[in-house]
């Protein structure tokens, strides 16, 4: 019965955005009072707790707490003892409460966040934001007052709050000032008081007490002696006297306590008493440095707002506040006086109401003044009895109100009407430049509030009122030991938060004083700060070790985050693990599965087999079953058997750098404990027996099954997708027996021939055996074997095989060899000349692919892999990999090779050469002591002495080795099983230079070899290298790791979505060169690629036909490796003339040809046409309508097609060489015009190829089948849903981490170049460095011909290396480089835009600001290519071209035009491009949108800010001429109306309208302005339009809260989106079209060969 795949992609979308308190608490199953976890004494779950059942949900499943109601039957039953509803214990995993916070309580992410979300949308700086949250204060230091008696005592102060004596600071009085006269007097603070009342002299006490001018008491202490001597001794209010009135005393005694206080504030006046009575005894301070509580305006009204310049949101200090408080209620008690004096005023300024107007300058009556009061005007400027303007209120102000606190924030957020902040904002950027600064600032303010009402989250809900409190599952209980428990972090968090909100409750309800109240509201902010991001603000709380607790914000970020532990830390069930050993036996598409493994994995298949007739819902049919298979019975091992017939399994070996790490296979019971893997699959998982160890995983569904089967079987992945070759190669024991199976000594098989009849055979260096067809030929060779074989006895004697007694004495029996040669006839009856093991080789080789002559080296193996792969397909080259497994195995058993220290041949030449090469040294070395060398080039020159040697001793050791056919090291090399000449010349030549660890060639070379064995001082030398393997190996292999996941971030998101995406641009297909060394060939150019336009021949202009295929080569044609070859073969290749003269049909022109006018045409006696201008089809149209039909013309044959001869080279007028042409140069007008200015006629071009490539792929998401091109695993388009961009990552990555390794294995011989020195420079491009090691490198921005080179040597440090270069048009450009570098070419060398001039390095990114996307890209491509091409790794160019679009895929907007896009925001070249072509689109529907919007009505209100206020069109307003016209001139965009709308009356009786709506745009646009850019890829990685994978890798909180203020929807588009919510990625058979698909399970199994024999595998 057909099925459909139950594992679909169930999710489209997911939201992000801020919750209101109202959601939390419908989230919440009850609020959770108490910090306890579990009862102690009962050890069940605290009631109200922060593991309550009745809130979050049983423990047991169907049970409730008291236990009242147990089973499922009480299913969704609430019980009323304990309040716990009975459902599944799981609900613990889902279920959430709440905590309702006493006070509200910021959220840290918007608070903090960078820029900080709430500080930009208050529009108040981020440190006074924290200040008004927290209860900050602010310290000041400023002058102080003190007020003094009012002098006026008939008279009472406005100012009654402050009494004389008072303490008012310069803030408050300056406040105060400006309202009233305040008697006040600067004071000082006593901050010291050295000074005692004591008498000096002897006598009676007499005490006059007085008042100062702040009504504070002085207390005079005056001592009279006998003598009528007087002394005055001032003691201040508050001492107490020690003496009385009368009192007789001495000389000595203290009369007071004290004369001051300290810290007291005394008047000017008052100090100075003092400090005349008790010189230098006192200290004071004029300043006073003083902390102050920071508050901010929530409330003002609007006219005391203008009158005092203080608006909602302005920070004050509290003292400040209290005093505008103060200011308001004293204007308010002069309303009534004001009002009776404006009378018969004069009216100053004009005053508008919206029924009323008064002008200025008209007298003011008691009706003006009342209708003014009735209107609410609160005050007016009319004209004083002095004729000075003055203020008069008539209403009082309504309100002032500063406050702090979370609390306070969110009073403010409540109160922004965003709407009316969005016009604002609006028509201040309009009066601004863009780019400012003060604009950049608004914009990014105006973004944020756009994202509100897009999203319709209100700011306020940035402030929490409830905390929502996780589900327990999520933080659960530890049981430790002693059958205690251990909290997780967040409890510990949650419990704090509780505790805190508890004791601010009861504080609230104590009515506690204000001081405390605070100090209570900021510690439950920071506890509720640390529970959501533990860390960001302050010292982090910690546990006992002083280890930071874990937050929310930690669950969600880092590696240890959900985000990352769902993309990496996915586990499976059925798997296992175990050491791989080698399973000659097994066909390619299976593995050996150890029995054991096999019961446990498959556990669940046998037992549905076990339990097929028995009643499965028995508890004791499952136990007893279940019991067969644990005991091992026969019977499970029979049920197994058939179980695992056809089911695969796949293996896995770390790392997972490719998708060949993971591959199917049908597995085979085998015994034993390890897992046997066939050899050929070694190579993909890069896998030896040397204890690796693989994982096993069982796929479980029919559909997981068939993929594994029909998708990842091993026989589907022997073609690397890297590169289109063979990846699964016979390796080291198959190649040897191979190569021995079809070897033959070089000399006898060329010297032997073929017999032209019989009596010639085995005479005359015939050859000795001729056979009438093959199968003659291996019977012979088996029968000979069997009967020469041995030792036999004859006559009691014992015989040796190949001699025999005769009659005539000893003679010779007839010996065949595998390698001797033969002669056989073939199916053609011609005559062949092979050896058997040849023919035996052939068997197994397809017939048109039998090749009789040829050993079957590594590479003629691969060869013919890859041909039959190409010719025959996928399955029929599995069985050929399994024949020759075979084959291998059996013949390398068979050849018996072994190795001994006499098959390490030394050549005999080898001492003579080191022996000159030790007498050049020594002539160098004299050099330089005589002074003609310097140490640098001493050492220079000694290095290429021994490079030259050990490349002498390779030389002459490989031909030592050359006529020793069968030595058995030779027979390694040669065939390429194992080792090579390198290694040869170590073990038999010399070991040569060796690198030091900075990879510095040491200059004393190893003269010995392995078999000679090395010095004490060689050995030490030795040492050097092989620390630096070692160290390039560990360092190196991290680095190309980190490297891989970098570029599968950034890539994996690039999908085939689409067969065609339309564009019809590509790239030029050409050679690469990279620093005149070849990179790639054209021919592996073109391979896998798709034509983008008709390829021309350079002669007849047509499209070009392969003579042996028939194929043309047109439009969208995919080329195999076939095609390549031919087009960039000699066949294409034309010699043609630059330019003939041609009488050309007008009617026939077309765009190909290159035509010249040759003189000047004139139409109606005026030149239309000049001489030398291009005839287009367009000009033809026009001659053909005026009469001409034919006309002489020069054709530019050559233009547009690429030169492929020598480089062109003449002398100029100067006798000077230079170049005019060089090679692989598209020639056009002006190079053309050059050539033939030097008497050039005929060049060698080959055809303009153009290709489609992912750089140019128009795709909006991913890319299209045509732009990829071929799948290059097999040879065939490139299906939709592959997901190009993980394999072009892992295709990049892997060689990187596996190369590193080759410099451990090589032991430090230095060698020109290894990955571990071209890595840093991969990982330099891919990441676009700006600052890099060295001088900077310059390059040519035009085509021409270098004219001058120029250095000025009269100052070292400002000298510039100077290049003058000179187009073909006569244009003069000059460059500079820096005064390190040294050119690269010469006067007279031929450039074009991107040839390096100078050394040093060439940055990615100035390449793209001076030549383009186009240059940069094949700079990157050349470049990364170049360095992998070193090590012979060869990988495809899509793959970089892939990496490469995605750093170039974004660019930077410069002006956001009318979008909400920002200066500075990225986005991809597709959607800017789309973004402008619907902006374009939308404006030219502007006149007739004016005309569909008349008479229609508002469906939402419009805004429009003016300078003194806003205007404001409700709902419903319907729109006329007029009011359009006034809303384009507001710079209103678009409007929103209702096409049809009813009005319906809800059930609390108001009446709402209701309808469909659309949105007009009735002023043109502006489009985005944007530049390209490079990006590197970790950054390139972050910048996703979907939030979630953006929130996975880096900057999780910022991603996240951004997100979340914008409401934004993740469309799950990319891989990591899918697999972080767990479901199918949107890729593969992940893509709906696949997952629809109806499936049957088949009920006969038949073996996996006939099964996939017979279907088409894609």
């Amino acid at each position: 019965m057909a099925k459909v795949s139950s594992f679909q992609r169930k999710i489209s979308k997911i939201k992000v955005g801020l919750s209101s308190p109202e959601r939390i608490l419908s989230w919440s199953n009850g609020e959770v009072k108490k910090p306890e976890t579990l009862n102690h004494r009962t050890s069940k779950p605290e009631k109200d707790g922060l593991f309550c059942e009745r809130i979050f949900g049983p423990m047991k499943d169907y049970e409730c707490a008291c236990g009242k109601y147990k089973g499922k039957k009480y299913e969704g039953t609430v019980c009323e003892r304990c309040g716990v509803r009975v459902e599944p214990k799981e609900a613990r995993r889902r279920r959430m409460g709440h905590i309702e916070l006493a006070t509200p309580v910021g959220h840290i992410w918007y608070l903090k966040s960078s820029p900080s979300i709430m500080s930009i949308t208050l529009g108040i700086p981020v440190k006074d934001l924290e200040n008004i949250i927290y209860y900050g204060s602010k310290r000041v230091m400023e002058r102080v007052f003190l007020t003094l008696a009012n002098q006026d005592k008939d008279t009472e102060s406005e100012l009654d709050t402050y009494q004389p004596g008072d303490v008012l600071y310069q803030t408050e009085y300056d406040i105060y000032s400006n309202y009233m006269e305040i008697p006040v007097e600067h004071a000082v603070r006593i901050a010291k008081v050295k000074a005692q009342a004591v008498s000096e002299i002897e006598g009676t006490v007499h005490i006059e007490t007085e008042t100062t001018q702040t009504e504070r008491e002085l207390n005079w202490i005056i001592i009279k002696s006998d003598e009528g001597q007087i002394k005055r001794y001032p003691v201040f209010e508050g001492a107490s006297l020690l003496v009385e009135e009368g009192q007789k005393i001495e000389a000595g005694v203290q009369l007071s306590d004290r004369v001051l206080f300290e810290d007291d504030y005394l008047t000017q006046e008052e100090i100075s008493i003092f400090t005349e009575y008790y010189p230098g005894s006192i200290e004071l301070e004029k300043d006073i440095e003083r902390d102050t509580p920071i508050v901010v305006i929530t409330d003002i009204d609007k006219d005391f707002s203008k009158r005092i310049g203080k608006n909602t949101g302005d920070i004050l200090l509290e003292d400040e506040a209290f005093a505008y408080e103060e200011v308001m209620r004293i204007l308010n008690q002069r309303v009534s006086a004001d009002r009776e004096g404006i009378v018969d005023k004069i009216l100053s300024q004009e005053v508008r109401t919206e029924e009323m107007f008064y002008e200025k300058g008209m007298q003011i009556t008691d009706e003006i003044v009342d209708s003014m009061v009735s209107a609410g005007i609160k005050h007016i400027y009319a004209q004083d009895d002095t004729n000075l303007e003055k203020l008069y209120l008539i209403n009082e102000y309504e309100g002032f109100e500063a406050k702090y606190g979370s609390e306070a924030v969110k009073e403010l957020l409540c109160k922004i009407d965003l709407e009316v902040l969005k016009a604002k904002l609006e028509a201040d950027i309009s009066k601004l430049d863009k780019k400012s600064q003060k604009a950049i600032k608004l914009l990014k303010r105006l973004k944020i509030i756009k994202d509100f009402i897009k999203s319709s989250n209100k700011p306020e809900w940035m402030i929490m009122e409830n905390l929502p409190v996780v589900p327990p599952d999520l933080r659960p209980l530890i049981q430790i030991d002693g059958g205690r428990f251990a909290a997780t972090d967040l409890n510990d968090l949650y419990r704090k938060v509780i505790n805190r909100n508890n004791r601010l409750k009861k504080l609230l309800e104590m009515e506690a004083p204000d001081i405390i109240v605070r100090n209570e509201k900021r510690i439950l902010q920071q506890a509720v700060d640390s529970l959501i991001y533990n860390g960001r603000v302050g010292k982090p709380i910690t546990d006992r070790s002083k280890r930071p607790l874990r937050s929310l914000t930690d669950l969600l970020k880092g590696k240890k985050g959900r985000f990352r532990r769902n993309l990496l830390g996915k586990r499976v069930d059925y798997s296992g693990r175990a050491v791989i050993t080698v399973g000659p036996d097994l066909q390619i598409h299976e593995c050996g599965l150890p029995k054991k493994m096999a019961l446990e994995l498959f556990k669940p298949f046998v037992l549905a087999e076990l339990l097929k007739d028995s009643n499965v819902a028995s508890k004791n049919a499952r136990k007893l079953k279940k019991t067969i298979i644990e005991k091992e019975m026969p019977q499970a091992w029979e049920i197994l058997e058939e179980v695992i017939k056809g089911h695969p399994v796949m293996l896995n070996r770390a790392p997972t750098l490719h998708r060949m790490s993971i591959q199917a296979f049908i597995p085979k019971l085998i015994e034993g404990n390890a897992i046997r893997l066939h050899p050929l699959v070694c190579t993909p998982f890069n896998a030896d027996f040397d204890g690796d160890q693989m994982a096993v995983h069982v796929p479980l569904s029919a559909v997981s099954q068939a993929e594994a089967k029909f998708l990842m079987l091993s026989r589907y992945n022997i073609i690397s997708p890297a590169n289109g070759k063979p990846i699964s190669m016979p390796g080291k024991d198959i190649i040897v027996g191979a190569y021995y199976l079809t070897t033959h000594d070089n000399k006898l098989f060329d010297e032997s021939k073929i017999p032209q009849k019989v009596t010639d055979i085995g005479k005359d260096n015939n050859v000795r055996f001729c056979f009438s067809d093959s199968m003659h030929a291996v019977y012979a060779f088996e029968y000979l074997t069997v009967v020469t074989s041995g030792v036999f006895t004859h006559t009691n004697k014992l015989n040796w095989k190949g001699t025999y007694y005769n009659e005539g004495g000893l003679g010779e029996r007839i010996i065949l060899s595998l390698h001797d040669p033969i002669v056989f006839r073939d199916e053609n009856q011609k005559l062949i000349k092979t050896t058997v093991g040849k023919i035996i080789f052939n068997e197994v080789v397809p017939p048109e692919l039998r090749d009789y002559k040829a050993k079957m080296d590594k590479k003629g193996l691969r060869n013919v892999i890859d041909k039959t792969f190409k010719k025959y397909g996928i399955d029929r080259t599995a069985d050929l990999l399994d024949d020759i497994k075979y084959f291998g195995f059996h013949y390398a058993t068979v050849s018996g090779l072994t190795i001994s220290i006499r098959d390490v041949i030394v050549a005999e030449r080898k001492n003579e050469i080191v022996a000159d090469s030790e007498n050049k040294v020594l002539e160098i070395e004299k050099l330089y002591e005589e002074g003609y060398l310097t140490d640098h080039e001493r050492y220079k020159t000694i290095v290429e002495n021994w490079e030259e040697t050990t490349k002498k001793v390779t030389e002459v050791t490989g031909e030592a080795y050359k006529n020793k056919t069968y030595n058995p090291i030779w027979i390694m090399l040669d065939s390429g099983a194992r080792g090579s000449i390198d290694q040869l010349k170590q073990l038999a030549g010399m070991r040569g230079l060796m690198a030091d660890p900075s990879g510095r060639t040491i200059e004393v070379p190893i003269k010995s070899n392995f078999k000679m064995g090395l010095s004490e001082l060689e050995f030490f030398t030795s040492t050097h290298g092989s620390r630096k393997g070692s160290a390039d190996t560990a360092l190196r292999t991290s680095t190309a790791g980190y490297l891989t996941r970098r570029l599968v971030d950034v890539a994996q998101s690039i999908v085939v979505m689409e067969t065609d995406c339309g564009t019809s641009k590509g790239i030029e297909a050409e050679e690469l060169w990279s620093d005149n060394s070849k990179v790639e060939t054209l021919e592996d150019f073109l391979f896998g690629r798709v034509l983008s336009k008709d390829v021309l021949d350079p002669q007849t202009d047509t499209v070009i036909e392969n003579p042996v295929t028939k194929k043309k080569y047109e439009k969208n044609v995919m080329l195999n490796e076939m095609d390549s070859k031919f087009l960039s073969g000699k066949e294409c290749v034309r010699e043609i003339d630059i330019v003939r003269t041609v009488q050309v049909d007008l009617s026939s022109i077309n765009d190909n040809s290159f035509y010249v006018f040759m003189e000047d045409i004139q139409i109606n006696n005026d030149v239309t046409f000049e001489k030398g201008e291009q005839l287009t089809s367009e000009h033809a149209q026009e001659l053909i309508n005026h009469g001409y039909k034919w006309i002489s013309v020069d054709d530019y044959k050559a233009i547009d097609f690429v030169y492929v001869g020598e480089e062109i080279r003449v002398e100029d007028e100067n006798g000077k060489s230079i170049v005019l042409l060089r090679y692989q140069e598209k020639i056009d007008y002006p190079t053309a015009k050059k050539l033939e200015e030097y008497k050039q006629t005929k060049v060698r071009v080959r055809p303009l190829i153009y290709v489609r490539s992912p750089l140019t792929c128009e795709s909006e998401n991913g890319v299209c089948s045509k732009c990829y091109g071929m799948d290059l695993a097999s040879h065939r388009a490139i299906n939709i849903g592959e997901s190009v961009g993980v394999i072009a990552a892992q295709s990049i990555g892997e060689p990187g981490t596996q190369l590193t390794m080759r410099t451990f294995h090589t032991g430090g011989i230095a060698t020109a170049s290894d990955i571990t020195q071209g890595l840093p420079r991969v990982e330099e491009l891919f990441e676009a460095r700006k600052k890099t090691k060295g001088p900077d490198g310059v390059f040519s921005k035009i085509k021409g011909i270098v004219k001058h080179i120029e250095r000025d040597e009269k100052d070292r440090k400002s000298t510039k290396l100077r290049f003058i270069i000179e187009s073909p048009t006569g244009e003069i450009e000059t460059y500079e480089a820096d005064s390190r570098t040294k050119p690269v070419v010469e006067v007279g060398s031929r450039v074009v835009p991107g040839t390096r001039l100078t050394t040093g390095n060439l940055k990615p990114k100035k390449v793209l600001e001076d030549l383009g996307v186009e240059a940069v890209s094949t700079f990157l491509l050349k470049e990364i290519k170049k360095t992998y091409a070193e090590q012979g790794v060869d990988i495809h160019d899509k793959h970089f071209e892939l990496i490469i679009r995605q750093m170039l895929n974004k660019v930077e907007v410069t002006d956001g035009g009318d979008t909400d896009l920002m200066p500075g925001d990225l986005m991809t070249y597709q959607h800017a491009r789309k973004i402008n072509e619907e902006i374009l689109e939308e404006n030219s529907k502007i006149e007739d949108n004016k005309k569909e919007v008349m008479g229609k009505r508002l469906a939402k209100r419009v805004i429009i800010a003016k300078e003194d206020q806003e205007v404001e069109y409700a709902q419903e307003t319907e729109i006329t001429s007029e009011i359009l016209e006034e809303l384009i001139q507001g710079n209103i965009n678009e409007v929103e109306v209702y096409e049809n709308f009813e009005k319906i009356e809800t059930e609390n009786g108001e009446v709402q309208t209701t309808g469909m709506t659309k949105t007009y745009l009735i002023k043109p646009r502006e489009t985005v302005k944007y530049e390209r850019k490079l990006l590197r890829i970790t950054k390139a990685s972050l910048e996703k339009e979907g939030w979630l994978s953006a929130a996975s890798f880096q900057q999780t909180v910022q991603i996240l809260t951004e997100a979340a203020v914008e409401g934004k929807d993740d469309f799950l588009k990319g891989l990591k989106e899918n697999v972080l919510i767990g479901q199918p990625i949107p890729a593969g058979t992940g893509l709906k079209i696949y997952s629809d698909l109806a499936f049957e399970e088949s009920k006969d199994k038949e073996d996996i060969i006939e099964e996939t024999k017979e279907q088409e595998v894609g």
